[in-house]
């Protein structure tokens, strides 16, 4: 039950996140957005345990 709690958690606070990260990287430039999306990355691989 914990498990799927921590998962529908990580859904609603990781899908608005990540799509104002994408927003975000657009006027990045491009070693800052891949180090943020090697942020979001590590992120969601912890939000997952």
């Amino acid at each position: 039950m914990h498990y799927i709690l921590s998962c529908i958690l990580a859904f609603v606070i990781g899908a608005p996140l990540g799509f104002l990260a994408q927003k975000y990287i657009t006027f990045q430039n491009h070693s800052k957005k891949h180090l943020l999306q090697l942020f979001l990355f590590a992120l969601f691989q912890l939000m997952g345990l």
